[in-house]
């Protein structure tokens, strides 16, 4: 039986896309390695401060991928992007217990500023 990892990024990466940025190759290298990999993020841009155009829940390239909706923000340094964050911790914990089997291990690519 395959091991499961789920990996966290706060900020949203598209794990389609071919890049060098870490939190893509980190997903890439554990479906690589054999493990059945599930992604959370959000569905807020950081980089663009915009919602992505993607559905919340997809599988691609083998990768189960899940984006919670948070409040958007247009300031790095603002109260909102505080909020967006909290939203994103209660969201995650909230799908974590929802989840019938507990994953062997959980990788937090880019931690949240709170």
């Amino acid at each position: 039986m395959e091991k499961q990892i789920i990996t966290i990024a706060a900020f949203g990466f598209d794990v389609r896309e071919r890049t060098n940025e870490r939190g893509a190759s980190f997903v890439r290298a554990f479906k690589k390695c054999g493990y059945d990999v599930t992604h959370v993020s959000t569905d807020f841009d950081h980089a663009q401060k915009a919602y992505v155009d993607l559905p919340l829940e997809e599988v691609v390239d083998g990768v189960k991928v899940k984006r919670l909706h948070v409040f958007a923000y247009t300031k790095n340094l603002s109260i909102k992007r505080i909020l967006s964050h909290l939203q994103f911790a209660y969201k995650l914990r909230r799908f974590l217990k929802s989840l019938a089997g507990k994953p062997d291990y959980i990788y937090c690519v880019t931690p949240t500023s709170t």
